[in-house]
């Protein structure tokens, strides 16, 4: 049984550093506490892959102030 869904999401950034989408994914949070992988866990492997993809459309972050 679960409390319910808790959407996380995370930009996915284009060439021209505009967003071209999101990369949501479900966590499911169960109630007696047995996740398999912890929200905190979720939410990096989420940040992560949605920067790599930003990456792989040609996006850089940028260490210039503007």
């Amino acid at each position: 049984m679960t409390h319910g869904v808790i959407d996380i999401s995370h930009p996915l950034f284009g060439f021209d550093g505009r967003v071209l989408a999101a990369l949501t994914i479900p966590f499911l949070e169960r109630i007696d506490g047995s996740h398999p992988v912890p929200i905190d866990a979720a939410e990096r492997l989420a940040a992560d892959a949605a920067s790599r993809i930003s990456t792989g459309l040609g996006w850089y972050e940028s260490t210039e102030s503007e």
